[in-house]
């Protein structure tokens, strides 16, 4: 929906977008053709998440290269559709409803009812707590339970997975042993970030270099 949050969110984007439509069409076609995950022989690569059960819902609707069919695109945006909650665990990464109505305000002052969850820790722990993405103030006033198996499994793959979405802030560290996230807010007055995968079987922290 065109909410004013949303479309505070695009603004820049867009102004980009309509002073350059030549450019706009180029980047958005580049966009519809990236691969929605690459699952090489030693490393993972991935936008926000990783799941086995979402990229089997999205496999049918995928090209050859691994982007999004005109089909898949279209039911990928199709609120209910399960095709569009495989992608977004993908792409928009696995989020938590609050129980008993519970909210709480992101750094914009938007109130919300729902919680991103770090689900690299999930083999650490599964405290709401623990893997809750809030402000220190807010976890506090966090229910003690445990967020549900069946909505983040563990990952159990040996090989390293990196990852962008999530806000971090330069100098980037190994989330887990097997985990990186590359997003070092970039869009936020952050680093432009990457990880130079050697083939080693976990994240060396010493790998991550800036633009």
């Amino acid at each position: 929906p065109h909410t004013t949050m949303n479309l505070k969110q695009v603004a820049t984007t867009h102004t980009e977008f309509t002073a350059s439509p030549g450019d706009a069409r180029q980047i958005l076609t580049w966009m519809r053709s990236l691969p929605l995950w690459l699952d090489l022989p030693g490393l993972r690569v991935s936008h926000a998440g990783w799941s086995r059960a979402a990229q089997s819902t999205l496999s049918p609707y995928l090209d050859a290269q691994g982007s999004l069919t005109a089909e898949g695109f279209m039911l990928a945006a199709r609120k209910g559709h399960h095709v569009r909650a495989a992608r977004e665990i993908l792409l928009n990464g696995v989020e938590m409803e609050l129980p008993d109505g519970l909210r709480w305000h992101d750094k914009d002052g938007h109130e919300r009812p729902e919680i991103r969850i770090a689900w690299w820790r999930a083999g650490q722990s599964r405290s709401l707590p623990d893997l809750a993405m809030v402000p220190e103030a807010v976890r506090a006033t966090l229910p003690k339970m445990d967020v549900p198996e069946d909505l983040v499994p563990p990952d159990d793959d040996a090989r390293p997975l990196v990852f962008g979405h999530y806000w971090m802030r330069a100098p980037l560290k190994p989330l887990t042993p097997r985990h990186a996230c590359v997003d070092a807010s970039v869009a936020g007055n952050g680093r432009l970030a990457a990880y130079k995968f050697s083939g080693e079987p976990s994240i060396d922290g010493e790998n991550f270099c800036y633009a």
